[in-house]
């Protein structure tokens, strides 16, 4: 057996021993299981390495930061439930309509920071209980939700999967918003329609489902409520448009810009009690991220890194895709970011024949299934806690049949990235 072989198990072992025998957080695992692989390489620890590894993806780190930071500020300014409140006072006498329209408000918050739970516990939370007010029951909306917050954590603008790719592979995350649009926003409103167009009742009461949301702030302050949204979207596309007359300051700043705007748009915001409950739910990823660089680092030093590469180019496409489709879900079971580290970095560089953007756009949809993926199923477990159930694995039977759909949706693309690529600009 290959020595750089040895020293991936051995990194792969202890990582697993350290999140499932020890309980430790994933992050701290990354950590211990990067010490352990170059323990076992005989590099000692190497702690320049190691801290070029914590600051690997420290560009991500901000924007997670940030994005944290900028939902937490609309949530309190009050327009994500105005938002949800005049959605559904304007699609109330179209079920279908709605339903779709609340699948939007369900991924948007994916769609800025990355993250499923922020989705499920933000939009998600206000969106819950107009799904049962329009007949869908409990388990089946606590699985819309959760199949929203997955495909939404893989949607444009912030796809934290295939950001953590393109910066393995030394690509720009430049090119992606469209491949990633297509491949997510129609998905979310077929699955949305397929998933709980059965239930929908049309004897819907208006009364009924404005009780069941915070009232709306738009009458105290006005369409500058949506002002924040409205900077973002232009400083994220003015660039695009005009990139020779506008600079493009970096997702970072730009959130930081819409936030500072939100502070003054709508209800009071408490600047502090934003930025601690924003800075608390983003630790745990950011120092996931810090983990991932740790881990890839140190399987660069070692060679192991170079070993799985060679080895991914040594299979034939078609088991290369067919192992893409099996173990970057099944990594999820641990962490879908380091799934797209670990495994999809090598993968991504293995099908370099492959359209680029496409291919890659395509492993990170594939690498995001694995947030439905039991035992853990993070995006179901925390649907199932939203709505009160017992066990999360109800919903995960409801989401089977969308996850494979997803799946195959993914895998599509990546085998036929070359034919598709021919027919986009």
């Amino acid at each position: 057996m290959e020595f750089e072989l040895i020293i991936l198990l051995v990194m792969v072992a202890v990582f697993v021993g350290a999140f499932f025998l020890l309980r430790l957080p994933v992050a701290i695992g990354l950590m211990v299981a990067a010490v352990a692989g170059a323990l076992v390489g005989g590099e000692g620890v190497p702690l320049r390495q190691l801290v070029e590894g914590m600051f690997a993806f420290f560009d991500l780190i901000l924007i997670i930061a940030t994005a944290m930071v900028y939902m937490k500020v609309l949530e309190h300014s009050g327009v994500l439930h105005t938002l949800g409140r005049q959605v559904t006072e304007a699609f109330h006498r179209r079920p279908t309509v709605l339903l779709m329209a609340l699948m939007l408000l369900v991924m948007f918050p994916g769609m800025i920071t990355g993250a499923c739970a922020t989705a499920i516990f933000t939009t998600g939370a206000l969106v819950a209980p107009v799904m049962l007010n329009l007949g869908i029951p409990r388990v089946q909306t606590a699985a819309i939700i959760a199949m929203g917050s997955l495909i939404g954590m893989i949607a444009p603008p912030v796809c934290i999967p295939a950001m953590i790719i393109a910066e393995g592979i030394d690509m720009p995350y430049v090119g992606f918003f469209w491949p990633l649009f297509l491949l997510t926003i129609p998905t979310g409103l077929v699955v949305a329609w397929a998933m709980g167009r059965r239930h929908l009742r049309h004897d819907l009461d208006p009364a009924a489902l404005a009780a069941a949301m915070q009232p709306s702030v738009f009458p105290a302050h006005g369409w500058k409520l949506y002002l924040p949204l409205v900077v973002l979207f232009v400083l994220m596309v003015a660039p695009k448009v005009a990139p020779r007359h506008v600079y493009d300051i970096g997702l970072p700043l730009m959130l930081t810009i819409s936030a500072g705007i939100g502070l003054f748009t709508g209800e009071k915001v408490r600047l502090r009690e934003a930025v601690q409950t924003g800075m608390k739910e983003a630790i745990p990823v950011m120092a996931l991220m810090v983990g991932v660089g740790m881990f890839i680092e140190v399987m660069t030093l070692t060679g192991a890194r170079g070993y799985f590469v060679a080895a991914s180019l040594a299979l034939p496409k078609v088991w290369l895709v067919v192992t893409a489709a099996v173990a970057l879900p099944a990594f999820g079971i641990i962490s879908a970011f380091g799934g797209a580290s670990v495994l999809g970095v090598p993968m991504t560089l293995a099908l370099l024949g492959k359209d680029q953007i496409l291919a890659l756009s395509s492993i990170a949809l594939i690498v995001g299934v694995g947030e439905m993926v039991p035992p853990t199923a993070v995006a179901a477990l925390f649907s199932a806690q939203l709505l009160g159930l017992e066990s999360h694995f109800p919903v995960v039977r409801r989401c089977v049949l969308p996850t494979l759909a997803v799946l195959a949706l993914a895998v599509a693309m990546l085998v036929w990235a070359n034919w598709v690529g021919k027919l986009t600009p």
